[in-house]
């Protein structure tokens, strides 16, 4: 699979960009092979536990780590970065509970007749 991207870097520089990878890539082997092959570092600190961020029109999405590439939102012409992974849990461990999301269901068109 080949992307490409363009990099935006903490500094506030770009730069495109083009990474290929194989079917069994996760997001975090990219986020961790774009911060160590970067030839221009933002001169912010890296991450210790990278992983990318795509702009969308509602905001920044970041990718779970664990992910396949593949199967994450991620597409050529992509705006990325790199970005702390968040901490999946709280309390010392405890998972974060999924939230509860109704399923869709597909209406019919209802006529009027009088």
């Amino acid at each position: 699979m080949r992307l490409k991207v363009t990099l935006h870097r903490a500094g506030g520089s770009a730069t495109d960009i083009v990474v290929t990878v194989d079917a069994t890539a996760t997001v975090a082997d990219v986020a961790d092979a774009v911060v160590r092959c970067d030839s221009r570092p933002s001169g912010v600190p890296s991450p210790d536990k990278p992983t990318l961020g795509v702009s969308r029109i509602s905001g920044l999405v970041t990718l779970d780590r664990a992910s396949g590439i593949g199967e994450s939102v991620i597409v050529s012409v992509d705006h990325i970065t790199t970005v702390p992974a968040p901490d999946r849990y709280r309390d010392g461990g405890a998972p974060v509970p999924p939230v509860p999301v109704a399923p869709l269901t597909r209406s019919s068109p209802t006529s009027m007749r009088g």
